[in-house]
């Protein structure tokens, strides 16, 4: 979360929905001087996200902060559930399970994925603070409604990062330049299992025999031919029918109001 009490707004970052992009731009316009960000200590909450602070527990532990997303310009991203879900997966097996995604196999992804949603499904319906471990899969309601008003002035998707970028220099009348505005991009792995195989464990042999003979440009061009995205490769996973009715009973209040934001874009939410 970014505020800035010089020009009266307030940046609520979304975990998984391209808030970092945004951050990098923004952040010289902080006035907490990066006070809402990295996992630290609270006294009565013990280790949190400071990045990612649902607005029920900011009204309560934060109540300074809560007024002023209340008073000041508030904008924040939002992003298809059926996408989020598969990138929070990701995220959590890099920095809290075993081994990166695209270094696990499908069997092994499949169990953490199970683990994953059992844990949530155990969790209460409304207003439950994930722990660190699980921030990424906080309810995207969490940080845009409470008491049932969306507090949020300006709600864009993840693919209006330049729009909520040009409503930002609007608001403070400031060029926002300091980054180039990226698009949110799916992480690339492997094409299959052996591929994987391949590259892991043979590469460092065969780099000995292609790497003095090949030009950098088509030492790329191998490379890219084995990878493909993270949803593309892992999608008979991530589409599985007990995992779509997961998404779509989990965040039903997401995809409800991912519908509500994208309406005025006519488009239309889809899974994977």
């Amino acid at each position: 979360m970014i505020i800035s009490d010089k020009y009266r707004f307030v940046f609520i970052h979304i975990p998984k929905c391209a808030g970092s992009t945004v951050r990098k731009q923004i952040e010289f316009l902080d006035d907490k001087g990066g006070v809402f960000s990295n996992v630290k200590l609270h006294k009565e909450l013990g280790q949190i996200d400071y990045g990612h602070i649902p607005l029920f527990v900011l009204k309560k532990y934060f109540p300074i902060e809560f007024r002023k997303i209340e008073k000041y310009e508030s904008v924040t991203l939002i992003r298809n559930p059926y996408e989020r879900f598969p990138s929070s997966v990701s995220q959590y097996l890099r920095f809290y399970g075993e081994s990166a995604i695209h270094k696990m196999k499908n069997a092994e992804i499949k169990n953490n994925l199970n683990k994953i949603i059992n844990y949530l499904y155990k969790t209460p319906d409304d207003q439950f603070f994930l722990p660190k471990e699980y921030i990424h899969f906080q309810k995207q309601v969490d940080f845009v409604i409470e008491n049932k008003i969306i507090l949020t002035n300006k709600i864009f998707t993840t693919s209006e990062v330049d729009l909520l970028i040009a409503h930002l220099e609007n608001h403070t009348d400031i060029e926002i330049q300091n980054q180039s505005i990226e698009k949110i991009a799916q992480s690339k792995v492997y094409r299959n299992e052996f591929i994987q195989f391949l590259m892991e464990d043979i590469r460092p042999g065969l780099k000995k025999i292609y790497k003095p003979l090949l030009p950098n440009n088509l030492k790329k061009k191998l490379l890219d031919t084995f990878l493909v995205p993270r949803d593309a490769r892992y999608q008979s996973l991530f589409q599985a029918n007990y995992v779509i009715d997961f998404i779509e009973e989990y965040y039903k209040d997401d995809i409800a109001l991912y519908n509500k934001v994208s309406i005025g874009n006519n488009k239309k939410i889809s899974n994977i």
